[in-house]
């Protein structure tokens, strides 16, 4: 299981990513890129933690 925060307090977990692809995804240029193009469309996932509200 991938779990990914974003800056607006979110987290996802997503399910089946592979060792090479994490790999891939630490030593990216730009990591928010390659999630966008290899893993947020390619993997199941579930949300784990709400936004935060001002």
């Amino acid at each position: 299981v991938l779990t990914v925060h974003f800056l607006d307090g979110s987290a996802y977990e997503y399910f089946g990513v592979p060792k090479q692809i994490y790999v891939k995804l630490v030593n990216a240029d730009s990591p928010g890129r390659f999630a966008r193009r290899h893993i947020f469309t390619s993997f199941p996932y579930r949300n784990i933690a709400k936004l935060a509200t001002a």
